[in-house]
């Protein structure tokens, strides 16, 4: 005799691509391609579509109630209790200069006449030198 399917918490991210705003729902497609349709409320509905109008990000992530067939493969979302629009991992260069490495490298190939025009009490009236006006008294 098969076994019924089974319900489990989840968490999910995957990319949107298709909202049914009458049945309020939403598909996405996880990282090794299933498409997974999950609910949405009137408190994520704007997370849902937001990861469709952003041209950078079209993750989300979904933890929630999920239904799984009889081998285990997910089925659907049943229940959404928390939608996150999901940040793209960014790959970090362990070899890039760090913000100080780079300025140090701009100063050094300044040539010296560069820097003899900057005031010295710049970091500390640079409203002055900005705007004009010196906010800081007043």
């Amino acid at each position: 005799m098969p076994k019924p399917p089974h319900q489990q918490k989840v968490e999910i991210t995957g990319a949107v691509f298709q909202i049914d705003t009458e049945r309020r729902k939403f598909k996405l497609r996880t990282p090794d391609g299933q498409a997974v349709s999950a609910p949405f409320t009137n408190e994520n509905q704007h997370r849902v579509i937001a990861v469709l109008q952003d041209p950078e990000n079209k993750l989300i992530k979904v933890s929630g109630l999920a239904e799984f067939t009889p081998n285990g493969a997910l089925k659907r979302v049943v229940k959404a209790e928390n939608i996150t629009i999901a940040l793209p991992e960014r790959q970090i260069d362990p070899n890039a200069p760090t913000i100080t490495e780079m300025i140090d490298a701009l100063i050094a190939e300044s040539p010296p006449e560069t820097w003899a025009g900057v005031p010295t009490d710049l970091s500390h009236r640079h409203d002055f030198y900005i705007y004009g006006v010196d906010l800081s008294e007043g």
